[in-house]
């Protein structure tokens, strides 16, 4: 299955209302020819817990992950990189502003979901982080958040919950693959796999499921 092309589409589909035309082709321009690991990430792991899931609505999930990533990305490019304020005329730097606007089209989208608790936790970890630019690289990675976080929306996106042995089997995958840019191919070739074991795992046997289903209470 072609996740990369579908989480993609759901990106542009993303910024179509985005105007005027010349900031929506710098945004489309901002994500061109990134890797979409956090995307592909949650798709994966939504048809992995349940492969009835509509791919259309977990592309739309995975471009809400990968929408929320590209902006914190682009923030840290800005505050490691850029002179603040911003050099020149005094006019706003068009990065701040595209960056802004990638996280809130993201969380706009995740806002709804059994996740909005966990986003926000991520993007308050990633913000102290940066106030304390000293100490970043050793406390948080923002690609490692995301790993966990793409991982655990697209549990809740096929579930409604995400089981604590997918949390844990995340943060192990992110411990593997922690790098800018993510890696995706053979990285996270076996995610599928995984998600579908540890799932299994977690839920009760068939036999069970059905001695708690017809005993008195």
């Amino acid at each position: 299955m072609e996740e990369g092309p579908r989480v993609r589409a759901a990106l542009r589909e993303s910024l179509h209302e985005v105007a005027p035309a010349p900031f929506r082709a710098r945004l489309e321009r901002t994500l061109e020819g990134r890797p979409l690991t956090p995307g592909v990430l949650t798709v994966r792991t939504a048809l992995a817990v349940d492969g009835t899931v509509a791919l259309e609505a977990a592309a739309e999930r995975g471009a809400a992950v990968q929408l929320t990533y590209e902006g914190l990305r682009l923030t840290r490019r800005i505050v490691e990189t850029e002179p603040w304020p911003p050099a020149g005329d005094g006019d706003p730097d068009v990065d701040v502003v595209a960056a802004e606007v990638l996280v809130a089209k993201g969380c706009n989208k995740l806002a709804h979901s059994g996740v909005r608790g966990r986003i926000v936790d991520v993007i308050r970890t990633f913000g102290r982080s940066l106030a304390r630019e000293e100490e970043a690289t050793q406390e948080h990675s923002l690609e490692a958040d995301f790993v966990v976080f793409a991982v655990a929306a697209g549990a809740d996106l096929a579930a409604q919950t995400v089981p604590p042995g997918l949390v844990e089997y995340a943060r192990e995958l992110a411990a593997e693959i922690d790098a800018d840019p993510l890696p995706g191919g053979e990285a996270i070739a076996d995610v599928g796999e995984d998600v579908q074991r540890i799932v299994a795992a977690a839920e009760p046997a068939a036999e069970d499921r059905s001695r708690s289903s017809t005993m008195d209470p």
